[in-house]
């Protein structure tokens, strides 16, 4: 005899986020998903595809960090 079927306990844990939007094979708040999406968008029109746009945001960072 163990739990019953369907048995989901109740965790009660605030420093759990809403984690539902997958974004690049992670998950996200839809706050942090609505803001890569805005700021790919901008990419994607100045460098007119996905995966250009993500290159250059990668250069980016790398040449901005310190």
């Amino acid at each position: 005899m163990g739990r019953p079927l369907g048995y989901k306990p109740i965790i009660e844990n605030p420093k759990k986020k809403n984690k539902t939007a997958l974004k690049f094979g992670y998950k996200y708040t839809p706050e942090e998903a609505k803001f890569i999406d805005e700021i790919l968008e901008e990419a994607k029109i100045e460098y007119k595809t996905t995966s250009k746009s993500i290159l250059e945001i990668f250069k980016f960072y790398k040449e901005n960090k310190k």
